[in-house]
């Protein structure tokens, strides 16, 4: 009797594996829809910034969304970020790193907000003060990528979904 109970649980497991999963595509975010779910991870944008673009990318499980936003800002900043540290305390300290990083590597996202890496590509990232430095955003987890552009400091910031 347990055996056959067990069959027909693992039947009916296999049958849901058959079942081909929706493939859910990364869907574009609004200003305000960035500024609100931003607001809601406790991330904030220094003024001078501006909105340039925002991607939402759906789990298909229970759960919160991954979320990837552009702002751009004075080039400034990238070479002092202490502003942008300052308006995230639970951020820790703006540290360099390259295209090579985990933290980048990880999320494809930032190339469609226009993320390009070169050999020359000066970049700096700040992630929540209990992440481990410059390893791929945990799930429910929090990165700032400063990124020097022509003129401008690229801001991607990455809230990662759970």
């Amino acid at each position: 009797m347990l055996a056959a109970a067990a069959a027909v649980a693992v039947a009916g497991l296999s049958g849901c594996a058959d079942d081909p999963q929706p493939q859910l595509e990364i869907q574009a975010l609004d200003e305000d829809t960035a500024r609100s779910t931003l607001t809601e991870s406790g991330v904030v944008i220094p003024p001078g910034f501006r909105f340039v673009a925002g991607v939402n990318n759906p789990t298909g499980f229970p759960g919160s969304p991954s979320n990837y936003v552009r702002y751009d800002g004075p080039a400034a900043v990238f070479a002092e970020p202490q502003p942008m540290s300052d308006a995230n305390p639970a951020f820790g300290a703006f540290r360099d790193t390259d295209c090579s990083s985990p933290l980048v590597v990880q999320v494809h996202a930032l190339t469609k907000l226009g993320l390009s890496c070169t050999p020359t590509t000066r970049m700096q990232v700040s992630q929540a003060a209990d992440e481990p430095n410059d390893q791929a955003v945990p799930p429910g987890g929090k990165a700032l990528v400063l990124v020097a552009g022509s003129g401008v400091s690229q801001l991607y910031v990455i809230v990662q979904g759970t």
